[in-house]
């Protein structure tokens, strides 16, 4: 009885399904950037500014979940 459920199997390998989805999305994006003939230099720049992006995304989310509980709690002080 140590195999896990075919539910948590299928859950897990669709998250990973949805990684290597985006990884192949952002490699195809590359590829197309050498064939118009961009630059390595503008290729980086290109990749940090996304990644900056999406590190600015999850702090933006990080933040309005913490106020969600911050809210939850005031209005439990205030009953």
């Amino acid at each position: 009885m140590t195999e896990e459920p075919a539910a948590r199997k299928r859950a897990r390998l669709e998250k990973m399904k949805g990684r290597h989805r985006a990884k192949i999305e952002i490699l195809n994006e590359i590829l197309n950037w050498i064939e118009l003939g961009k630059n390595f230099e503008d290729i980086q720049h290109h990749c940090s500014l996304s990644i900056d992006y999406h590190d600015m995304q999850v702090e933006v989310i990080k933040e309005q979940i913490r106020s969600l509980f911050h809210v939850e709690q005031n209005e439990n002080e205030d009953a």
